[in-house]
C-alpha cells in the first residue's frame, strides 16, 4: 500500500474513500487494459454513482481477468481486497479456480503492478489468493502475510458471520451469476454474504459477470433492473437509480470479435442455430428455436384466461384446438381480469392466483394445461415468449 488512505467522512468504520480517477490514472499509465473494442475495459464503469454494476457479454471478453486485475492495482495502493463470490462451494473449489489469475502471471501483470516488489500470486488453503516470490523454478521463497483475494459461496453465507473479518474487502466480483439453477432466496442470501463482507461500510462496490445466456433470470427481478433490461442491445449501457436508494449500472458489452475469432467462429460454429450467440456474439442474448404458435383460421379458441405471472410480466396460455388437437398458444399480455387464473411462484393474496402450475388432482383446467406442457404441445408467439416460459419452469421446480 503505498497511498494516503483517507476515509469516508472521516470516518474508518464507513471505509476508504477510493480516489477512482487516481486508480484508473494508475491503471491506464501501466496499461493494464487495451485500447481493443473486443475485450472489455472496466475503466468506463461510472463506480463513483453505483455500487451494483452488472457486467454482460459473450465469452472471452476479460470481464473477470480484467476485474481481478483492478483489484490488485486497488490493493497495491489501498491495501483493498477482492473478495471473488461463487454460487455454492464446488464454484470457488481450487479445480474450478486455480487458473482464473492465469492470465495475469503468464503476462508478468504482477511485477509491473507492485514494481517487482511481487512476482507472482498463489492459491492456498481456504480459499485465499497470496502475493508471493517465486524462484526459476517456481518455487515460493515469499509469502505476504495477508490474502490480496478471498473466495466465499452464497451457500454458506451463515458460516461466515463469525469467522470472517477483512475490514478491506471492498470489491466484490460475483462470477458467472446467471446459471441453470437459482437457489430461492439466493439474493437474500448474497446479500446477507454482502453484510458479512461489508461490515456496514460504504467503500465496497459489487460487480456482477455473466454470460448472455438468459434474459429473464430471477437476479434482474430481484435488482429491480428487469424492465430497463429487456430492451438493451449489444453495446449499450445504462444506470438505474432505484426508487428505494441503490444505483445499478448494466452494461453488455459490444461482441466485436477480431479477424482471428471470426475464422473460428465461422469454421466451428458456422451453423444457423441461435443458441450459439453468446459464443459467437451474433446475437445479445442466447436464443433458442421455440416451436412457434400455429394459426389458422380454423383454429378454435377453446379458453383464453390462463396467465402465467413471473418477473412483474404476464403470460396468456390460451388453449387452441388446431390442426394437431388441444394445445396451448402462449404470448405476452398487458392486463389480468377478474375471472383470470394466474399461476404464479409470488405468495398468493387473490384468489385468482395458483402456485406454480397450480394443482392438477384439484382443477381440471390446472390438469389439461399441466398435461399439455409434459406432451410438449405448448406454442410461442416468440422465443422470448419461449424463453420466459421456461425460465418460469425452472424457477418452479426449485422452489417449495
Amino acid at each position: 500500500m503505498n497511498q494516503i488512505v483517507k476515509y469516508i467522512d472521516n470516518d474508518e468504520l464507513l471505509g476508504i474513500a477510493y480516489d477512482w480517477p487516481k486508480i484508473f490514472k494508475r491503471c491506464r499509465r501501466l496499461r493494464l487494459f487495451p485500447d481493443d473494442k473486443t475485450i472489455w475495459n472496466p475503466l468506463d464503469v461510472p463506480v463513483q454513482r453505483a455500487k451494483w454494476n452488472l457486467i454482460l457479454s459473450i465469452r472471452a471478453k476479460g470481464k473477470t481477468t480484467n476485474l481481478l486485475l483492478l483489484g490488485l492495482v486497488m490493493y497495491q495502493m489501498y491495501g483493498t481486497m477482492t473478495a471473488y463470490v461463487g454460487q455454492n462451494q464446488d464454484q470457488i473449489r481450487p479445480k474450478n479456480t486455480e487458473g482464473m489469475y492465469n492470465v495475469i502471471r503468464e503476462n508478468h501483470y504482477i511485477e509491473k503492478i507492485f514494481d517487482n516488489r511481487w512476482n507472482d500470486i498463489r492459491l492456498k488453503s481456504g480459499g485465499k489468493w497470496y502475493l508471493v516470490n517465486v524462484d526459476e523454478e517456481g518455487k515460493i521463497i515469499e509469502m505476504n502475510s495477508e490474502p490480496t483475494c478471498i473466495m466465499v459461496n452464497i451457500a454458506a453465507h451463515e458460516d461466515y458471520k463469525s469467522t470472517m473479518n477483512y475490514p478491506r474487502a471492498d470489491l466484490i466480483i460475483y462470477d458467472e451469476f446467471i446459471r441453470k439453477t437459482y437457489y430461492p432466496n439466493e439474493f437474500i442470501d448474497f446479500c446477507d454474504l454482502l453484510s458479512t463482507i461489508n461490515r456496514n461500510r460504504l467503500s465496497s462496490v459489487v460487480f456482477m459477470c455473466a454470460n448472455t445466456i438468459n434474459k429473464h433470470y430471477q437476479y434482474f427481478n430481484e435488482l429491480d433492473v428487469y424492465d430497463q433490461l429487456q430492451p438493451l442491445q449489444a453495446g449499450q449501457e445504462l444506470l438505474i437509480e432505484g426508487t428505494h436508494g441503490a444505483t445499478v449500472y448494466i452494461k453488455i458489452i459490444d461482441p466485436a470479435v477480431d479477424s482471428r475469432r471470426q475464422r473460428v467462429n465461422r469454421a466451428l460454429f458456422g451453423f444457423k442455430n441461435p443458441s450459439l450467440g453468446a459464443i459467437t456474439g451474433d446475437t445479445t442474448w442466447t436464443e433458442f428455436n421455440y416451436p412457434h404458435c400455429l394459426k389458422t383460421e380454423k383454429d378454435q379458441v377453446i379458453f383464453h384466461n390462463c396467465y402465467i405471472q413471473h418477473n412483474k410480466k404476464l403470460v396468456n396460455l390460451e388453449l387452441v384446438h388446431n390442426s394437431v388437437g388441444l394445445c396451448i398458444n402462449a404470448h405476452f399480455a398487458s392486463r389480468l381480469y377478474d375471472d383470470s387464473i394466474v399461476y404464479t411462484c409470488e405468495p398468493i393474496y387473490d384468489k385468482r392466483f395458483r402456485y406454480k402450475l397450480g394443482s392438477p388432482s384439484s382443477s381440471r383446467i390446472d390438469k389439461i394445461i399441466n398435461d399439455l406442457i409434459k406432451l410438449n404441445k405448448i406454442y410461442f408467439a416468440t422465443n422470448d415468449v419461449g424463453s420466459f416460459f421456461h425460465s418460469y419452469l425452472d424457477y418452479c421446480k426449485l422452489i417449495r
